[in-house]
């Protein structure tokens, strides 16, 4: 697990949590490889986006760094699963 902290504001408070990513190679309940990251703007946690391990088309211009780029991400308030329309450097 990798957390980005933010500077600290305040006297006697923790900095801010700003960025959370957890790669997970055993995943969680499904035992398949699962990487989820979070984002917190003004203390307000988003809603976490999970990548389930399947990747993408094998072409080109899919790669990242020579390595097939997961685009398949899910969000805790969404129903179904959707491919990404961004371009992310997560890779499983």
């Amino acid at each position: 697990m990798v957390e980005l902290q933010g500077l600290k504001s305040v006297d006697g408070e923790d900095p801010p949590k700003i960025l959370h990513l957890n790669p997970r190679l055993r995943g969680d309940w499904s035992q398949q490889p699962v990487i989820e990251h979070n984002t917190c703007y003004r203390m307000q946690w988003g809603s976490a986006q999970r990548c389930d391990g399947l990747p993408s088309k094998n072409s080109e211009e899919m790669l990242v760094d020579g390595y097939v780029r997961c685009e398949k991400w899910m969000r805790n308030d969404m129903v179904a699963a959707k491919e990404s329309k961004t371009k992310t450097t997560f890779m499983v």
